[in-house]
């Protein structure tokens, strides 16, 4: 079981947090069933930034971001997103992370377009002020 991703980073283009609170992802990445049986995907996240405050949350909140992930073939609209990547792993279905593709039982060889949703926190502490954000968004393969 293995898969492979087209791309270590997305961009979401220019985003003014002064002026929304959401944006889509302006790039995806394509996840690549590169073993030799079906997969599922499992997707989980965390931050990347060395002692940042930030974490990843079901809702934005103080020093907290929502990222939600979707599988579409195609960029999708911000209403289309509903399912919350967090630090706990959790398996695609045929409803979480589901657009217009799904990441359930993919076959050998096949791909599954992965976009996402960034919501800013509602206000953040003054340690993260002027402070770049990273996080990290894992992908890994469990049978069907």
């Amino acid at each position: 079981m293995q898969v492979n991703t087209s791309s270590a980073g997305i961009d979401f283009g220019n985003f003014n947090a002064d002026l929304y609170v959401s944006t889509v992802g302006v790039s995806s990445i394509v996840v690549t069933n590169a073993g030799n049986i079906p997969e599922t995907f499992t997707i989980w996240g965390a931050t990347a930034t060395v002692g940042t405050p930030w974490s990843l949350g079901t809702s934005s909140g103080i020093d907290i971001v929502l990222l939600q992930g979707l599988w579409n073939a195609t960029q999708p609209s911000a209403n289309q997103f509903q399912t919350a990547i967090t630090g706990s792993t959790t398996a695609s279905t045929s409803g979480d992370y589901s657009g217009n593709e799904t990441g359930v039982s993919v076959p050998s060889g096949n791909t599954r377009t992965l976009w996402f949703q960034f919501w800013r926190p509602t206000s953040i502490s003054s340690s993260a002020i002027g402070t770049a954000q990273y996080f990290h968004v894992f992908v890994a393969p469990i049978f069907p």
